[in-house]
């Protein structure tokens, strides 16, 4: 069985896949008029057949895979490759589409995700072994006698394909990492505000020419903060007061750019269509690939001011938020469009303990698995149930279900997950040493990060080491353009472990000027006023 991470390291010339960009002196259109209908689709990775379900459940495609949407865009927000066994084929009926779609006054995007990158490059720790199958030709076999590689079966052909000289490698290189048809934005990971500025024209260009140098792992289209990895609008683990800050860098973005709202794939929804920030974002990646994200098909339909995600047996109007009564309902509408996805269970038990209907949303938390160590299942989702099981009183139940969620997501490799690992054992108390350890190893690996300089701030206070918490949150300053909510307020804390109340009340206050209300400063200044 071939092993990820076993392809060979040095490849012939002839098979290199850096190079002269092609057709670099023709412009790209990145920019269109809206057409009376859009329909974009999230990460494939190989899922060949959810896909062709999701283009024949908008009405794309007939069941010969021929292009019926007239007028229609399609946009797929990349990420086709890798994982699954059928990335070929969906990169062969896109390539279709294409031309078929324009004929009819139609377009197909089909952009540039992080995977498509990788894999243009030679970055091959994904491919799975269909995908090398679909390589295993003539090709290879002749490249394998030319090179004397004693390569796995596929692997030569698959690299010369991705190459700038190879069928598929050419139509990465054409292809876009964001558009902006009518008023609405389509990217991969996402775009924040350094990104914004260069404009979309600038952005592509430095996408589509990270492709050509040897240098792309240092390049802009491979940044954590670049618009093909960025989780900073659609990760599934943020804290609610984290919200107000990553709502802010979307307006000021989506104005930069006059959009009206942001559309994006890369983090898995699983099963939803998931509108956020009053439905200024909208998360695309349903999770496709049955082996890793349980095979669910959705896709969001834009017709003039009207949004609509279309799921396998349905159509539902999309909500601008899952808060509330109107996230209540569209929860309720998407469980009944997939009445055989035990997943959306988790969104509709999020909503039920929100609402106060704690047994109705146990029940349904406890229906997806999340007392049971042995189902796989998003780490995230625990978490969740575990706020539910607090709510209704069962804080035995809650700190297990805590502390398996903190053991996964302690296992996932990164700094972002290292900080997002340091600051959840910190908010709940978990073993403040694993915690120190994971926030030492994030602030060391991005320097360069106020954020998380502040966690590993938190964590030395709760060590009890106030000053060299004021050092790193002097330190994070300095990498931010203005004050933020969370060194003030780590600053007033370090200072009062100092007995400098004097000082701790004046950063208390600056805190709560840059975020009024938060109940924890307000705690703060009411004790030290009180002692005045």
């Amino acid at each position: 069985m071939w092993k990820r991470g076993s392809f060979l390291l040095v490849v012939p010339a002839f098979l290199a896949f850096v190079g002269p960009a092609l057709g670099r002196a023709q412009e790209v259109p990145f920019e269109f008029e809206a057409p009376a209908r859009i329909v974009a689709v999230g990460d494939v990775h190989g899922a060949y057949d959810n896909f062709v379900r999701a283009l024949t459940r908008t009405g794309l495609v007939d069941d010969g895979h021929q292009w019926i949407g007239g007028a229609s865009h399609l946009v797929q927000t990349g990420d086709v490759l890798d994982r699954g066994a059928e990335s070929r084929k969906v990169m062969d009926l896109l390539m279709s589409l294409e031309g078929q779609a324009q004929a009819a006054g139609g377009r197909v995007h089909a952009l540039i995700g992080n995977h498509e990158l990788w894999n243009a490059v030679g970055h091959l720790p994904y491919v799975s072994e269909g995908e090398l199958e679909a390589f295993a030709t003539d090709r290879d076999e002749e490249l394998r006698k030319e090179s004397g590689l004693d390569a796995h079966p596929g692997e030569l052909a698959l690299r010369e394909a991705y190459g700038p000289e190879g069928v598929y490698g050419r139509w990465i290189r054409k292809n876009n990492a964001a558009v902006k048809i009518g008023d609405y934005v389509f990217v991969h990971g996402g775009i924040m505000s350094p990104s914004a500025e260069l404009g979309l024209g600038e952005l592509n260009r430095l996408v589509r020419e990270a492709m050509n140098e040897t240098s792309w792992p240092t390049s802009f289209a491979n940044e954590d903060d670049g618009p093909l990895l960025t989780r900073f609008y659609s990760s599934d683990d943020l804290l609610a007061e984290e919200l107000p800050a990553r709502e802010a860098e979307l307006e000021v973005v989506l104005q930069s750019l006059g959009a009206r709202a942001m559309i994006m794939g890369h983090t898995v929804t699983y099963g939803l269509i998931e509108p956020r920030f009053d439905g200024r974002a909208v998360l695309i990646d349903a999770g496709m690939l049955d082996v890793y994200f349980g095979g669910r098909v959705a896709a969001l339909v834009i017709e003039g001011d009207r949004f609509s995600a279309v799921y396998d047996k349905g159509s539902v109007p999309l909500s601008r938020t899952l808060e509330g009564e109107e996230g209540a309902l569209y929860l309720e509408a998407v469980a009944a469009a997939s009445p055989d996805d035990a997943a959306l269970g988790h969104w509709l038990g999020v909503v039920r303990c929100r609402e106060g209907r704690l047994a109705e949303g146990l029940a349904l938390h406890e229906t997806v698995g999340v007392l049971e160590s042995d189902v796989r299942i998003p780490y995230i989702w625990r978490r969740d149930a575990a706020d539910c099981f607090e709510k209704a009183g069962e804080a035995a139940r809650a700190k297990d279900l805590r502390i398996a969620y903190l053991e996964e997501l302690g296992k996932v490799p990164g700094p972002y997950y290292w900080n997002r690992f340091a600051r959840e054992s910190l908010r709940f108390g978990y073993d403040v040493d694993q915690a120190f350890d994971a926030a030492a190893r994030a602030a060391s690996a991005a320097p360069k990060n106020a954020a998380f300089k502040e966690t590993l701030a938190w964590a030395y206070l709760e060590k009890g080491d106030a000053r060299r918490a004021q050092r790193v949150l002097t330190a994070a300053r300095r990498l931010r353009d203005g004050e933020s909510f969370e060194s003030l307020f780590l600053m007033g804390r370090a200072h009062l472990l100092l007995g400098n109340e004097e000082q701790a009340l004046a950063s208390f206050r600056d805190a709560e000027r840059v975020e009024p209300g938060r109940p924890e400063v307000e705690a703060a200044i009411a004790k030290l006023v009180e002692k005045e």
